[in-house]
């Protein structure tokens, strides 16, 4: 059962409130400030998600978990560009914007 949670902070407030939940163990988190969109890496789903922080509601999307095994990092390398580096295949992916597998290293043969 998952469990794990992303809390949100304000700084002028100094409250927090759970932004999303329904998560296993999040690794690793990436900040699109232009969209206001979080993503999120979490190996114990084999995925990596995204939520709008803009959100009055927010909610937790799956952006990709084919082909991931264990994903425990991520960079958003451009706006419409992610690496994920993915433990479990012992590799780099890199996805478009769109959630769709651009390349990977090491090539797959």
């Amino acid at each position: 059962m998952a469990v794990g949670a992303i809390y949100q902070y304000s700084l002028a407030t100094k409250a927090s409130r759970v932004l999303v939940s329904n998560l296993s163990a999040p690794t690793a988190l990436s900040f699109y400030p232009e969209t206001g969109r979080l993503y999120i890496a979490d190996p114990g789903r084999r995925a990596i998600f995204t939520v709008n922080t803009r959100s009055s509601q927010p909610v937790l999307t799956e952006f990709v978990s084919e082909p991931l095994k264990s994903p425990y990092g991520m960079a958003l390398l451009s706006s419409d560009r992610m690496a994920v580096a993915d433990y479990g295949a012992n590799s780099i992916l890199v996805f478009s914007s769109k959630a769709q597998l651009l390349f990977s290293f090491p090539p797959k043969n």
